[in-house]
């Protein structure tokens, strides 16, 4: 199921790593700079840097895995659990029988 183990919690330590070095620099300093920093905008050139990025790829990624593991759960427990599963969707001896022959709904 996972190409590696721990890829999700691997990514989520990259994640807390780089907020924690962000962190670090804005408790860091004193409160006229903290200010400034907390306070100034993101320009552009940040949004489209290899950094971004690379951010935004990792997340890409957790996010398309979360969603197929979602889908495959939910695919499977539904072949499980469904109480229609066994039955045919048409029955051959109702009047709608004749469907299942004709139309090979089975």
């Amino acid at each position: 199921m996972a190409k590696k183990p721990n890829q999700y919690r691997s990514a989520l330590i990259a994640v807390e790593s780089a907020f924690q070095r962000r962190n670090e620099a804005v408790v860091g300093s004193d409160p006229g700079s903290k200010a400034a920093s907390l306070g100034s905008k993101v320009g552009e050139s940040s949004w489209i840097s290899p950094k971004a990025k690379e951010y935004a790829e990792v997340v890409r990624g957790i996010v398309t895995r979360i969603t197929e593991g979602w889908g495959t759960a939910y695919d499977a427990t539904k072949a499980k659990t469904d109480p229609e599963r066994d039955k045919p969707m048409v029955d051959e001896d109702s009047d709608e029988g004749w469907k299942a022959h004709f139309l090979e709904i089975r």
